[in-house]
């Protein structure tokens, strides 16, 4: 008689595919979290090149723009002479090296100002200036320079040598014979006439001097720095003749440095611009930016920060928060 030989059952039992299932969960929920850990880094060093980024490109434009306020020339400290109606102002401040107003507040047409931070407004003369094709005849005489294509009619331009310099408003501009009426010199030929009559723009015709060949005219440029708000976008740094330059400048703040009696050329100590005892003695400046991150929830709490004299401030938000602060020395206010 033969015996029926059975193959034994076999698989997982109940115990063991709970194990497995356990062990998985497990598995499964620590490869989540690296995941997640890998995300929130990824965003918080994102974050981090962000700020660093902004940082340094906001502080090289002022730099670049505020080293050479005053700028006029070969004319030493920007020392000149206003006959436009600006005058009054611009005489002072273009000395200064830089009109600053901390309590000036500029909007674009699709921002507004931020609040609490200052401005601030550089003027100086741009490029390296036209040759005067001859000698002046009289300190009221129209002025003719070779080439000029960046001077434009009823623009303000600043005369100089290396000894003294006049701010004017060139109210008509003519060919080398003193006819026709352009727009800038470029339209009128290889060299131009330039006036500067008294009127609504001009105070005064004459000039401190009557120039001669070896003065150059530059066009004067003015330019306001200040932080603005953009509806559903971040706070930014703006130029007041270029639009948005960087992105995520949450606060500035400007601090002068003056001169004091000894008169070295060296700032004696940094103040807000309403303690500044003389603007003509100030000669370097100290910016202070606070730069923050695009996203938010990039830190467990709300990050504190030393900005500008004020310590153990936090946001309102989980961003993360850099200060940047740089000391420019304004070039044309060193001896």
């Amino acid at each position: 008689m033969r015996t029926a030989h059975y193959k034994k059952q076999t698989g997982l039992t109940m115990l063991e595919i709970l194990i497995v299932m356990t062990l998985s969960v497990v598995l499964l929920s620590g490869l989540v979290e690296i995941v997640l850990a890998h995300q929130q880094t990824s965003r918080l060093q994102k974050g981090l090149s962000q700020i660093q980024a902004n940082g340094r490109h906001a502080i090289d434009y002022l730099r670049m723009d505020m080293r050479r306020a005053g700028y006029a020339g070969c004319l030493p400290g920007g020392l000149v002479n206003a006959h436009s109606q600006l005058s009054t102002v611009l005489t002072q401040e273009y000395q200064a090296a830089l009109i600053a107003d901390n309590s000036y507040e500029q909007s674009f047409s699709s921002t507004n100002p931020g609040a609490n931070s200052d401005s601030v407004q550089v003027t100086s003369a741009l490029g390296t200036g036209s040759n005067l094709a001859v000698d002046m005849s009289s300190e009221s005489a129209a002025i003719e320079v070779v080439g000029g294509s960046d001077i434009k009619k009823n623009s303000l331009v600043v005369i100089s040598n290396c000894e003294d310099g006049d701010i004017f408003a060139v109210t008509k501009i003519t060919d080398n014979t003193g006819s026709g009426d352009f727009d800038d010199c470029a339209a009128a030929g290889a060299s131009c006439l330039l006036e500067h009559t008294t009127g609504s723009d001009n105070l005064n015709a004459t000039l401190s001097k009557r120039y001669q060949t070896d003065a150059r005219v530059f066009p004067l440029q003015t330019r306001l720095y200040s932080i603005q708000i953009e509806a559903g976008k971040e706070n930014s740094l703006w130029v007041s003749n270029q639009g948005k330059l960087v992105d995520g400048i949450e606060n500035m703040q400007v601090l002068y440095g003056e001169d004091g009696a000894d008169a070295d050329s060296t700032a004696d100590y940094y103040v807000p611009l309403n303690n500044v005892t003389d603007i003509s003695n100030v000669v370097s400046l100290k910016i202070n930016l606070l730069l923050r991150s695009g996203d938010d929830h990039l830190s467990k709490d709300a990050m504190k920060y030393d900005f500008a004299g004020a310590t153990n401030l936090a946001g309102p938000d989980k961003r993360l928060r850099k200060v940047f602060t740089t000391t420019i020395a304004l070039r044309n206010k060193l001896q």
